[in-house]
């Protein structure tokens, strides 16, 4: 293989490395651990994304931006940032489950849902250092570990499923520590000198972005949440059990298209260029959707998808239902970087407010339905349609505006 391939080979690795492994894992463990503890698996998954989406305060979008001598004191503040919103969210848990006005799913799970989300902010913080520095060997590693070690650690050690997710986010933390922790080069007066300017410069992404990366990382959370109260355990379990093969090729080519898109500079791109990126990254989004429809098919259609999940055969259209939303989140998803690389943080925070009074409207109607029946998947279907219908038509709004950060 040529040397010029390597960069390209990592980003794979990066997407797929650990991917492949739980995706072929997950049906092993639910029949180790059964539906019930997948589907809270899949809730913990979504508490290490919206780590991802809010831990840092999106300080660490500025990394990707950030002068080569600025990086590492970036990265530090990114993290400083994970560490008080997980206390934050630590907090909150603890005190929503004091009052009984959580989920008991969220409060049983709380130190779990803590770690995922600390875990998550960290390791997205690491990988945003790792583009910027070409350290594309250490990035793939990063994104990687967390779904290896979860398999490992639940196969291979009696422990619970949870715990074992657990247990691979601390590990995370661990090798992103011992991979870019180095001892500062300047010391006092010039160190502080150096932190305020890195501060400075990463307020208005913490100013304009944490806050809707807050209802980014909320609707991502509790989309999980409402699918479990709509669709049940039992459904999502197995939704969970299957999502890696049913929707591979849309995860796989929207985590390929959002580091190829944070990766490239937008600063002096024309209106032009920049919407024909945008197409070009709509029509690869849509791609895959299509081929993960297909997948989908192919699984829930066919005895294919009861090899490999028993008891996959009921409830098949309850199934789908549940991976719907998911299937919106992973081809809307790399679209949302425009909205950073074009500058227009607060219209993506409109997108997520839109999102989030969908999804209020989805809990509402899933607590006025029957206990069973049709409705219950037509509702998470319906919601799903919606909110790829609005990223899709405010993200391209987004490139096409001519106002910066808005």
């Amino acid at each position: 293989m040529k040397i010029v391939d390597l960069p390209r080979l990592y980003l794979v690795a990066g997407a797929f490395g650990g991917e492949i492994v739980l995706m072929l894992a997950l049906p092993a463990l639910g029949h180790r651990y059964g539906a019930a503890a997948v589907a809270l698996l899949s809730v913990a998954i979504a508490a290490a994304n919206a780590g991802k989406l809010f831990g840092c305060l999106k300080i660490d979008a500025a990394i990707t931006n950030a002068p080569a001598e600025q990086v590492a004191l970036t990265h530090a503040a990114a993290v400083v940032a994970a560490v008080l919103a997980a206390a934050l969210l630590a907090s909150v848990i603890a005190v929503g489950a004091a009052v009984d006005v959580l989920p008991s799913v969220v409060g049983t799970a709380g130190a779990t849902l803590c770690v995922a989300f600390l875990g998550g902010a960290v390791q997205q913080a690491s990988a945003m250092r790792s583009l910027r520095e070409e350290r594309l060997g250490v990035f793939a590693l990063i994104k990687a570990l967390p779904s290896l070690l979860v398999v490992a650690i639940a196969l291979g050690v009696d422990v619970g499923l949870l715990s074992a997710y657990q247990l691979a986010f601390l590990a995370t933390i661990g090798v992103a520590g011992a991979v870019h922790l180095r001892p500062p080069r300047a010391h006092g007066a010039g160190l502080a000198a150096r932190t305020g300017t890195v501060l400075r410069a990463v307020r208005p992404y913490a100013l304009y972005g944490a806050p809707a990366s807050t209802l980014d990382a909320a609707n991502v959370f509790f989309v999980s949440v409402v699918t479990l109260a709509v669709a049940g355990g039992d459904a999502l379990g197995r939704a969970t059990e299957v999502q890696r093969i049913a929707l591979g090729p849309s995860f796989a080519i929207g985590m390929l298209l959002s580091q190829q898109l944070w990766r490239e500079r937008f600063e002096q791109r024309s209106h032009g260029a920049a919407l024909a990126s945008y197409h070009r990254a709509a029509g690869f989004a849509a791609a895959g959707g299509l081929a993960s429809l297909l997948t989908s098919a192919a699984l829930l259609a066919t005895p294919l998808g009861a090899l490999l999940v028993p008891g996959l055969g009921t409830g098949r259209v309850a199934v789908f239902a549940c991976l719907a939303p998911l299937l919106a989140q992973y081809i809307g998803s790399p679209l949302t970087v425009y909205f950073f690389k074009r500058e227009r943080v607060f219209r993506y925070g409109m997108l997520q407010v839109g999102i989030l009074l969908l999804l209020a409207l989805a809990a509402v109607a899933g607590v006025r339905l029957p206990p069973t029946g049709e409705w219950r998947p037509a509702l998470l279907l319906a919601f799903a349609a919606l909110t790829l219908m609005l990223t899709v038509t405010m993200t391209r709004a987004a490139v096409t505006a001519s106002e910066g950060r808005r």
